[in-house]
């Protein structure tokens, strides 16, 4: 079970970066959608730049949690809210 052997041999340089990448910058990507890209150029719009430190200090502590909680769906083979339901109980699991 390491990274490496999830690899099966590919070790260009491509795949040796979206390794040390993980799945959470996929998972990032994946949440990036219309109704996403339209809070923002609101927010944007209304904000401006006066916000932008905000989101640069908040940007590795998102991409952390979701790094963790993909790392811990792929150890334990459940989903985020069987793996909460197991641990605190299914009422937490349904919040």
């Amino acid at each position: 079970g390491d990274a490496a052997s999830c690899l099966h041999g590919r070790t260009s340089p491509r795949w040796i970066s979206l390794n040390f990448l993980g799945p959470g910058l996929l998972v990032c990507l994946a949440d990036t959608d219309a109704g996403c890209l339209i809070v923002a150029a609101q927010s944007g719009s209304r904000w401006g730049y006066s916000l932008l430190l905000l989101q640069v200090l908040l940007i590795p502590i998102l991409f952390l949690t979701q790094e963790l909680t993909i790392r811990l769906g792929v150890h334990t083979q459940q989903g985020h809210v069987a793996c909460i339901g197991q641990f605190f109980g299914r009422g937490w699991a349904a919040f």
